[in-house]
């Protein structure tokens, strides 16, 4: 067939070709340059609900370790989210789950974990997907962390005038040791007379009248105002009870006692002229003292000493006096690691721990008692041992003296401030 030519020209003529593609493509282009703004702005949405479920994470875990109640926690954490940008208007929502329901920190006791959904508007995406929003879901979980620090004399009250109080015309030397208080009482570090006190560091929540009674070797002077530290062993727990292996046993004729780990109800009375052997282990005061006076020895390594009863007021205190010569350690391993004397948590606040002695008294461990006041007049006995005293208030008399020059090695953990930390 011949063509006519004005029909050839038109058949050969390929002029336009390009911009009928163009037309073709442009609903696929436009929809994936659609496609890519769209997840874009859900990338944005999403990072900007991860920042506010970390900071009400945070928040929340804070107001935990403060003792409030769910609600208040709940309510701090919502407070915090919406600062950061979160809000429940559109069916936004919020979950505090104390302690976490799922991940590392389930069932932690400590730990805090927060939710937050949040629709998402969707523009070019609802013709594909059917739907006018998605659900953006974050997570997070924090937790009260204690940081590294070297509080070896710590008063855990937080509302207590001297908290930390030294008495007398005394000197107290304290070696690599930092002296905290929680208290946030404008008299929470008192000193009297010609006391001088020569520490680290020397904190406290609130302020004192007698800054010019210490002497600090790495912080220039008393920090007020500072950082609440944490309780090294807020997380230890008594043994359970599973009965008596002695009863109210008294020792006061001369000799030698050896002793053996096992549940001392009654407690341990010790007095006279005479030597005391606690081989390796724990041993429970329960419902009753560990009183310790007279002369001679008393000496043990590996030794944990704790003190429990059946009911709040029964629990003993430690009575630790006369001039003995004292040759005790704790354990560097173990449930009770770095725990000399340990009395229960759950112990009323009424009553006083003793500890004295002379030049010839050697203990390295920590002293817990976060319930009742620690009184310390002992000395260290030299540059080698690492004393840690944790009490409701500690109180120094006499010419006193502790050293952590080397709790590296006694298995203690050292106090340091509690910051509010993101595990996940």
């Amino acid at each position: 067939m011949t063509w006519p030519v004005p029909l050839k020209r038109f058949r050969h003529d390929e002029s336009g070709a390009i911009a009928i593609l163009f037309a073709l493509l442009m609903p696929v282009v436009l929809g994936a340059v659609g496609f890519g703004v769209e997840v874009g702005s859900w990338y944005a949405a999403r990072r900007e609900l991860q920042s506010a479920v970390d900071a009400a994470a945070v928040a929340a875990a804070i107001e935990k370790y403060n003792g409030s109640s769910t609600s208040t926690i709940t309510s701090e954490a919502t407070t915090e989210a919406q600062r950061n940008g979160f809000t429940t208007s559109g069916g936004g929502t919020i979950v505090v789950n104390i302690p976490p329901t799922s991940g590392s920190y389930t069932g932690d006791s400590l730990a805090v974990e927060v939710r937050l959904t949040k629709p998402i508007q969707t523009l070019f995406l609802r013709y594909l997907v059917q739907s006018t929003s998605v659900t953006a879901s974050t997570r997070a979980v924090a937790k009260m962390q204690m940081q590294a620090g070297n509080g070896c004399v710590v008063a855990l009250n937080s509302s207590a005038s001297g908290a930390f109080r030294i008495t007398g015309t005394v000197t107290v030397s304290l070696l690599n040791c930092d002296v905290v208080t929680n208290s946030s009482s404008s008299t929470s570090l008192i000193a009297t007379g010609g006391t001088l006190v020569t520490a680290d560091c020397v904190r406290t929540v609130g302020a004192t009248a007698d800054e010019a009674h210490f002497s600090t070797t790495s912080c220039g002077g008393v920090q007020e105002g500072a950082r609440k530290y944490a309780d090294p062993y807020e997380d230890r727990s008594v043994p359970a009870f599973t009965g008596c292996d002695h009863n109210n046993l008294s020792i006061n004729s001369s000799g030698t006692n050896n002793l053996s780990p096992g549940t001392y109800c009654g407690g341990i009375t010790a007095s006279g002229n005479n030597s005391i052997n606690l081989s390796p282990g724990t041993y429970v005061m329960y419902d009753g003292a560990f009183n310790v006076s007279g002369s001679g020895t008393i000496s043990g390594n590996g030794v944990s000493i704790i003190l429990m009863g059946s009911s709040a007021s029964n629990v003993g205190n430690i009575d630790f006096t006369g001039t003995r010569t004292v040759n005790m350690s704790a354990p560097t391993s173990g449930a009770y690691s770095g725990m000399l004397f340990y009395q229960s948590e759950a112990a009323s606040s009424s009553g006083t721990n003793r500890i004295t002695g002379g030049t010839n008294f050697n203990i390295t461990g920590a002293v817990y008692t976060p319930k009742r006041k620690i009184d310390y007049s002992g000395n260290s006995g030299g540059g080698t041992s690492c004393v840690q005293l944790i009490g409701d208030t500690v109180e120094f008399t006499g010419t006193s003296g502790a050293n952590s020059s080397n709790c590296g090695s006694a298995g203690v953990t050292l106090a340091g401030a509690n910051l509010s930390t993101l595990v996940e």
